[in-house]
């Protein structure tokens, strides 16, 4: 992290809300800085009743730079152990819910941001085509614009979506003319390639931070 910044008014926290422990920005020494707490102006998400207005239909449209997952239940999904001690259907659509609404109300280029334990080994290989509209990578804390954390939530890892520019649907059907009419057939095909893509870096990004981590335990 290069610089102490605010977000504010940038920035929507999910899984969270103001009845909820109190959240602060963290300094460069990866310590909470309590004369630096979240403000009034930020956005929160969460299905909790308690939670007045804390729902994503009140944030417009590629209004906000940054998505915070904040304890959300999804990081088992990202670790070795899912396939056998979750039901992988109920997290990746929660996963899926959290990552769709970040995508409308994220400007070009904004970041959903996934903070995990240091000691998970991440598994991602099974992620949904809808993933194609982003960027991944895993990212260090010294590496960060910022954090935000509580007293009893701190992380130094995350998993960061970064919001690729996309094709509006009119030139994405002109698209589809253009390299052989409404056959549905290469429409899937065409997915099946971008979805491949994705998996590939997925894969590439996955070995390379397993390789990081063993070098750093040697």
């Amino acid at each position: 992290m290069t610089e102490e910044i605010n977000v504010d008014s940038d920035l929507v926290i999910a899984c969270h809300c103001e009845i909820h422990e109190k959240l602060y920005y963290v300094n460069r020494d990866n310590k909470l800085d309590y004369n630096r707490p979240i403000g009034s102006t930020v956005d929160y998400i969460d299905p909790n009743p308690n939670c007045i207005g804390a729902t994503w239909d009140k944030i417009a449209t590629e209004s906000k730079t940054y998505v915070w997952a904040f304890n959300c239940p999804i990081l088992l999904l990202f670790t070795h152990a899912a396939d056998k001690t979750i039901d992988n259907g109920y997290w990746y659509g929660v996963f899926l819910n959290l990552i769709k609404n970040a995508h409308r109300v994220l400007r070009v280029g904004g970041k959903f941001i996934i903070p995990i334990p240091e000691d998970k080994v991440l598994n991602m290989t099974n992620l949904d085509a809808e993933l194609v509209n982003w960027d991944m990578s895993l990212v260090n804390f010294s590496d960060m614009p910022f954090n935000i954390g509580s007293r009893r939530t701190l992380r130094k890892k995350f998993i960061v979506f970064t919001k690729k520019e996309t094709v509006d649907s009119d030139q994405l059907v002109e698209a589809t003319a253009y390299i052989g009419g409404t056959n549905k057939n290469k429409k899937h095909k065409i997915k099946s390639k971008k979805i491949n893509k994705i998996r590939n870096k997925i894969k590439r990004v996955t070995k390379k931070y397993r390789k990081s981590k063993r070098k750093n335990n040697q």
